[in-house]
């Protein structure tokens, strides 16, 4: 019996892994560059993405080129998906003058902001996956864990052809499952991801509304051709309402509307464009 024979579903979940993975972040890429400026700053931004995950995946390569242990190669890939978490929270998180360079300069509107701020945090949409799904894949790994064990046992303690045969057949059942299984979460988990309604387009977050209590703040970047509406609930006369907005790379339309009880609108600054406003 050949233990080779069985490693051709093995390649398959690795396989499927490396395309999970590549087709979710390509996703997710295709998805911020739709918020992301279409120009010289988009163009930087994908630029630098691209030469930051050449570099890892040359380090990795090199690793592997080493003769590194599986072990050492996953704990080098779990510190680079720490690393990419790392900034995309600092990121998010970004403010004072570092936030205007990002928000303005660099045109990265603030709902991207908000997005790879909690993707990833405690109690974030990634964490409640993990819990409501996890345990799926830790019963697999525990599982595959087994199999490894009972391998190196067979390898290491059979002493009769008969004895062989019978714990081969069980082996290789026991991996048929294993891929199996692993490969029907895996297209699972890939399919619950592309469709989580955390991951929004920006043809979606187009016209969002935005409700402002009183005392509080908005702090908005909107994309080229997207539009906000901010409603603030005035409770009595003489309230001061303050705004500020200033466009980078082209004008802004800009009005300002009171809605009276009965349902009429009284416009109070009537539709222009503008590339900035106090």
């Amino acid at each position: 019996f050949e233990l080779k024979s069985l490693a051709s579903g093995f390649d398959r979940v690795e396989t499927a892994i490396q395309n999970m993975q590549k087709g979710n972040t390509e996703y997710i890429s295709a998805m911020v560059a739709g918020y992301l400026p279409q120009d010289f700053r988009g163009t930087l931004i994908r630029q630098q993405k691209e030469r930051t995950e050449l570099n890892r995946e040359k380090e990795v390569k090199a690793l592997v080129d080493s003769g590194a242990s599986i072990k050492e190669k996953y704990a080098l890939l779990w510190k680079q998906q720490m690393d990419r978490r790392e900034s995309l929270a600092q990121l998010g998180h970004a403010t004072g003058m570092y936030k205007a360079l990002v928000t303005y300069i660099g045109g990265v509107p603030q709902v991207l902001l908000d997005f790879i701020k909690e993707i990833n945090a405690e109690g974030g949409p990634m964490e409640e996956q993990r819990i409501a799904y996890g345990p799926s894949i830790y019963s697999l790994t525990e599982f595959v864990s087994v199999i490894l064990l009972f391998t190196a046992c067979l390898v290491k303690n059979v002493s009769s052809k008969q004895e062989a045969t019978k714990c081969c057949a069980l082996l290789s059942e026991a991996c048929k499952v294993f891929v199996e299984e692993d490969l029907r979460v895996l297209e699972f988990m890939g399919t619950l991801f592309r469709k989580s309604p955390f991951l929004v387009s920006t043809s979606k977050s187009s016209g969002s509304k935005y409700v402002c209590d009183a005392g509080q703040y908005i702090d908005l970047s909107i994309v080229a051709g997207d539009g906000q509406e901010v409603i603030l609930d005035v409770h009595e006369a003489g309230t001061n309402i303050k705004w500020e907005f200033i466009s980078t790379g082209g004008d802004v339309g800009f009005s300002v509307e009171f809605h009276e009880k009965e349902g009429h609108r009284k416009q109070l600054i009537p539709l222009s464009r503008q590339s900035k406003h106090e």
